[in-house]
């Protein structure tokens, strides 16, 4: 196998994933195409992307120049990425935003990298592209369209890095194409990378690759280790993102407030189902329904059923105004635990293809409801006064209980100072 081809599965690995594989369609949609049509369309989107890339990038250039050279890129590729390394921007200098994608926030700079000569690296590396697609080791086939937009992805990033020469990077996501493949450039010319963790994570995430890995507790590190070698400095500490929520825990007394979230890994038809099944038994209660934020679905909601609109709603402003909250698998649970609110993970997945994916119920974080009935029996039969433990939510937030509690956001840029620093030395 050629370095080309190493690189390229790389970039893949979670779009490879046999846990993927098993998602609902929609979530799996999010990563590659369904049947051959969807596939088709998707990579001719993705080489007409590449050409547009081209063409849009010579209108940028001047401000490239002047607003990405020896800056501090913050690499965000959506709503959640962008609140999780915000405190970056507000606590470094010489720091942008910049996004691979058309992604904005009103009050927010952010610049859209546009990468030159993407289509002729796509058109270079083809063979590259036609020898991984007909290999049979690696299940490419099931995600070949994820293959095209691959393709010409790292050398193009490459060559958008030498000319636009950024003193760091700093990533919260490391397993989407187009961080990967910068990631993947960025190391190979040496520049700075730093990884801030927001969501919880799985064994099939990609092996982290960065020069610093801010992790949230051990819970993270046990399973990039599981995913394969850890490269770079590896530091535990706690949640960043929901520092400035801390000092607000709640002080549960009364079940009066329910919220259900839901991801693409949720039916629509099972949130309605419980949203009714909710409304119901819970006539007194305030019960509020909240997608996440790449969730474009329609879903029949209840008119006496509140919306948080995740896209605007800062997750943690949403959880204090919760007493309890029922979710499949998603972060949001221990998000809750940290802030004290009661949570309770739902099996969606009847079939248990995707069930307790992050462990949340084999480590005794949270109860966990199979089917309606068991929900509402949960529910009526809380005691509102009950703390979680503390050594269960120290395995997701290494801070919790220390003298560093509170202070993740400071951990981290005292840990990007420092890199920095030592690196200006050494060089």
């Amino acid at each position: 196998m050629t370095e080309k081809q190493r690189i390229y599965l790389d970039i893949l690995h979670l779009y490879l994933s046999e846990t993927v594989a098993k998602f609902a369609l929609p979530a799996r949609r999010t990563l590659y195409g369904i049947g051959h049509k969807e596939k088709v369309s998707r990579a001719f989107n993705a080489i007409l992307k590449s050409i547009k890339n081209s063409i849009y990038y010579f209108s940028r250039k001047t401000i490239y120049q002047k607003k990405l050279v020896n800056a501090h890129w913050i690499y965000v590729i959506g709503n959640n990425n962008l609140n999780s390394l915000t405190f970056i921007k507000n606590d470094l200098s010489n720091t942008v935003f910049v996004t691979p994608f058309n992604f904005s926030k009103i009050g927010i700079p952010i610049i859209q990298l546009f990468l030159p000569f993407h289509f002729f690296f796509f058109l270079k590396n083809i063979p590259t592209l036609l020898r991984l697609v007909t290999q049979k080791k690696y299940p490419i086939q099931r995600a070949w369209d994820a293959a095209v937009r691959v393709t010409g992805q790292y050398e193009a990033s490459l060559r958008f890095l030498k000319k636009h020469l950024p003193r760091a990077i700093s990533f919260s996501n490391d397993h989407t194409i187009e961080a990967r493949a910068m990631l993947l450039a960025a190391k190979k010319l040496n520049i700075p990378t730093f990884y801030v963790q927001h969501a919880c994570v799985r064994p099939d995430f990609p092996p982290l690759k960065f020069s610093v890995s801010f992790l949230e507790g051990q819970d993270a590190l046990d399973k990039y280790q599981e995913a394969g070698k850890v490269e770079g400095a590896v530091k535990l500490v706690g949640v960043p993102r929901i520092t400035p929520f801390l000092n607000q825990k709640k002080e549960v007394t009364k079940i009066k407030a329910i919220g259900l979230c839901a991801n693409l890994l949720d039916l629509t038809e099972d949130i309605e189902i419980l949203l009714k099944a909710l409304v119901e038994n819970f006539p007194d209660r305030k019960i509020t329904y909240r997608p996440h934020p790449s969730d474009r679905r329609e879903v029949r909601i209840p008119s006496n059923v509140n919306i948080s609109n995740s896209r605007e709603e800062n997750p943690f402003k949403f959880l204090l105004k919760q007493d309890l909250v029922i979710a499949g698998n998603t972060s949001i649970h221990y998000e809750a635990a940290l802030l004290n609110v009661h949570a309770i993970y739902y099996k969606f997945d009847k079939e248990g293809k995707t069930e307790d994916m992050y462990g949340f119920v084999k480590n005794g974080l949270v109860p966990e409801a199979t089917n309606e009935k068991e929900l509402i029996h949960h529910i009526k039969n809380i005691s509102p006064n009950q703390k979680i433990a503390s050594d269960k939510v120290q395995y997701y937030d290494a801070t919790i209980g220390t003298p560093n509690e509170g202070h993740s956001h400071k951990l981290v840029v005292q840990g990007i100072q420092n890199y920095l620093t030592q690196n200006q030395e050494s060089t």
